[in-house]
């Protein structure tokens, strides 16, 4: 079935890699694809993949979750995780529309570096919190299904005969 899609993650299932090492590469770019690096996460799922020795086409593969359609959702979802873990007022007028209005106004204009950095550092450890503990989360659970998927894939080609290479 998978070879009649002819998608990269079909390419990559029939790989010589191990189940173990497809599911952990796909962990790996989930985790990847859940932090705010829009930009480099090619390249750091990559790095990554290659540190776990796992399947580096997998972890790439998987970081397109976060692209410029799908990142303020996700990103926003992470900075509730992480506001929330931190205690930070829910009810409080969030950061980023705080500095939303700030750039609107023109208030970031009178020093625009000291804003960003006071954004940058109110935004900041609430994202990469929330980013982190959603992209392990998420990473753990795609490792045990991905790993289970492609081993109930190639063990359904043997059964029926084909076998992988």
């Amino acid at each position: 079935m998978l070879e009649k899609l002819k998608t990269p993650f079909s390419k990559i299932v029939a790989s010589d890699d191990s189940a173990h090492k497809i599911a952990l590469g796909t962990a790996v770019g989930m985790v990847v694809a859940w932090t705010p690096t829009l930009g480099f996460q090619m390249i750091l799922a990559a790095l990554a993949a290659w540190v776990a020795r796992a399947n580096k086409p997998a972890a790439i593969l998987v970081v397109w979750i976060t692209n410029p359609y799908t990142a303020i959702p996700i990103y926003w979802f992470n900075y509730k995780v992480g506001a929330l873990l931190l205690h930070q007022g829910m009810e409080d007028k969030s950061n980023f529309v705080y500095t939303f209005e700030a750039v609107a106004s023109g208030k970031a204009l009178e020093d625009p570096i000291l804003h960003f950095w006071e954004a940058f550092n109110s935004i900041a450890a609430p994202l990469w919190l929330g980013s982190m503990i959603v992209g392990l989360v998420i990473g753990v659970a795609t490792f045990f299904t991905i790993r289970s998927f492609v081993n109930r894939y190639r063990s359904g080609k043997q059964d029926m005969g084909i076998g992988i290479q």
